[in-house]
């Protein structure tokens, strides 16, 4: 009886089991294990002490502090915006901008892209104004 095409496909998807590494893997032994253990409790204590640094360094997310980091950077990063002197501050949510700017369409520019930072409540305009 001839296995023909069957046990040519059996041969190509046994070695690409192999090339892929589908093959089963060798039992673990005390040595591998407690390796395995030892590097795992080196991963979790490096991600507790980078959440100790991350804490103690950057502002809390939402924070009046990352809102104005946040806004400042927003407004650096755009085209039209970048080099123009523009205050920010932010309080309780509410974000400030101050300076001066050379038209109309900048600052709506400007209040259109500090609205769309996560975790302010309003933008305040009032001390943005238009060079004369």
């Amino acid at each position: 009886m001839s296995h023909g095409p069957f046990k040519s496909i059996l041969q190509a998807v046994a070695s690409a089991a192999v090339l892929l590494g589908l093959t089963a893997s060798p039992v673990p032994t005390d040595d591998t294990t407690a390796t395995m253990q030892r590097e795992e409790q080196e991963w979790d204590q490096a991600a507790v002490e980078s959440g100790r640094l991350l804490e103690q360094y950057a502002p809390e997310l939402g924070s009046d502090e990352a809102i104005t980091h946040e806004v400042s950077e927003v407004l650096n990063g755009d085209p039209a915006i970048r080099g123009i002197d523009i205050e920010v501050r932010t309080e309780a949510g509410v974000v400030y901008l101050k300076g001066e700017v050379p038209d109309e369409l900048v600052l709506s520019r400007a209040i259109e892209l500090a609205s769309t930072v996560p975790g302010v409540r309003r933008v305040d305009s009032v001390g943005l104004h238009i060079k004369v």
